[in-house]
């Protein structure tokens, strides 16, 4: 039987950090949905399909404590872990 991939949610408009997160959680084996635009975040998120997020919490527009609270709303079970950088 397959093992069930993790799926993590990156979000950081730093396209090279975001770039580098991903690429490095490819290769231990997890699923990744990068986004560089937070607000493009809100509009394709889905509640229960990530075992974790990744927020920067930098972020023009709506900054990653501000999303997470607008993703909590949505998904009350979602784990989280902020960057700063």
């Amino acid at each position: 039987m397959a093992q069930v991939k993790k799926r993590i949610l990156i979000v950081d408009e730093e396209k090279d950090v975001g770039g580098t997160f991903q690429t490095i959680l490819e290769n231990y084996g997890f699923e990744i949905d990068y986004f560089s635009d937070p607000v493009l975040v809100l509009e394709k998120f889905k509640p229960n399909l990530y075992d974790l997020i990744i927020l920067d919490i930098k972020m023009p527009e709506i900054n990653g404590f501000e999303l997470y609270d607008q993703l909590k709303s949505r998904d009350s079970n979602i784990k989280t872990l902020f960057s700063q950088h």
